[in-house]
């Protein structure tokens, strides 16, 4: 009910334990409609993709136990991601069959919210409310395409939003209601005089002390434009590599494929931080689904910037490259540090502003970020590893990094 509100508002999220906390002022568990059709179609489907989740999962083993060259590591992780991706939608269609054969959809009202756990004992999904958002609740008789048991009056909510909204419960009764709207009242009341109390209370602090937003917006500012300076520092350090350490062209393709991981992972833990629940879930997806495209993307950077092609044309075997890869790393750990450290401060600058943090806003920079790249590395290779060649690669990246930073930091 109201899902485009809830969705647009972010007000859902994941309830673990008892629908209920503490002493609501009202309360109702009502089940929900079964239906033997829909929760065969549902079960049958879960049957099949559980049986394909096995056979990839055998397979994931089979390959991890024999993972002790690139390829075949490469050929492990990719399995491994695909097994994740597609057994989050196995584990949600479980989920639903459960919620047909055992559902429930509980209300409270207390806090001045009105709360719609829908799910089964133990475990649900929570859509908020706010009392002062509800105008009335009327009975109605049961709606054909009701998710709940079709007998009898359901209570009917009217907000602010819409005069059509999806009605709740089954064989209600004007008792049934009158709790409902008493409960609804009493907290639209406890919210306006919290409210009242609160003005009251900003009413009477000193004019001196209330420009405290304007000194928070220049402290975002200043986090903002400290991130920025990391950015083109951490960028900075694989230029000193370039001139100072001899890296190649080799390095910093396999540095700065290693950076998009970073990025995944940082964005991953900014989702977690905005949204506990929510985030877990979708970082489950965006680590599985960039995890999957960053494997086969390492092997096009490692065959065409690292061991090269034969003079047939062919990629020459990649056998013993495990031992190179990890040279690598242990040679880049510098730049890899100063690349955590830039993009986590970048974090907590997006965090402080309040912008979006989703996997959205992170596939174009990356996608940018590898064109140039990628493009760069074209031209040095053409250059044959050029000095002057590997620093206009660097400092490219640099300019697509500031440009991305810029642009998801609106306050610089």
């Amino acid at each position: 009910m109201l899902l485009k509100h809830f969705l647009r508002n972010n007000r859902f999220g994941i309830r673990l334990g008892s629908a209920v906390r503490g002493n609501p002022d009202y309360e109702l568990v009502s089940p929900l409609a079964k239906s033997v059709k829909v929760m065969l179609v549902l079960g049958l489907i879960t049957l099949v993709l559980s049986a394909v989740e096995l056979t990839v999962l055998k397979q994931a083993v089979g390959l991890w136990s024999n993972a002790d060259e690139l390829f075949s590591l490469i050929a492990a992780l990719f399995v491994t991601f695909w097994l994740v991706i597609w057994t989050l939608p196995t584990v949600l269609l479980l989920f639903a069959t459960l919620v047909l054969m055992f559902g429930r959809m509980v209300v409270v009202v207390q806090a001045g919210m009105v709360d719609f756990v829908l799910g089964v004992p133990g475990i649900g999904v929570r859509f908020t409310l706010a009392a002062k958002e509800i105008n009335d609740a009327i009975l109605v008789d049961a709606e054909p395409n009701s998710i709940f048991a079709r007998s009898g009056k359901q209570i009917k909510i009217i907000t602010e939003l819409s005069n059509d909204n999806s009605a709740f419960g089954s064989d209600m009764t004007l008792l049934d209601l009158n709790h409902f709207k008493q409960a609804v009242s009493l907290n639209k009341m406890r919210e306006t005089n919290l409210d009242a109390l609160e003005s009251s209370v900003h009413a009477s602090v000193p004019i001196e002390a209330v420009p405290q937003s304007q000194s928070l917006t220049q402290s975002e500012n200043s986090t903002g434009r400290g991130s920025l300076v990391l950015l083109i520092l951490a960028n900075l350090v694989p230029l000193f590599g370039v001139l100072f350490l001899r890296w190649d062209l080799s390095a910093i393709m396999v540095l700065y494929w290693a950076e998009t991981g970073i990025i995944v992972l940082v964005t991953c833990l900014g989702m977690i931080i905005k949204r506990p629940i929510a985030g877990t879930l979708m970082s489950l997806f965006t680590v599985a689904h960039a995890g999957a495209f960053m494997a086969i993307h390492f092997l096009f950077i490692w065959t065409l910037f690292v061991t090269g092609f034969d003079e047939s044309g062919s990629a020459p075997g990649i056998s013993g490259d495990l031992v190179r890869v990890k040279q690598y790393m242990f040679t880049l750990w510098p730049a890899l540090l100063a690349m955590t450290v830039s993009h986590l401060v970048a974090l907590k600058s997006t965090i402080s502003q309040g912008a979006d943090i989703s996997k959205d806003s992170i596939y174009p920079r990356i996608i940018m970020m590898h064109v140039t790249i990628i493009v760069g590395g074209g031209l040095v290779s053409v250059f044959g590893n050029a000095l002057a060649a590997l620093v206009l690669l660097v400092f490219l990246k640099l300019a697509v990094d500031i440009r991305g930073h810029l642009k998801q930091n609106v306050n610089l």
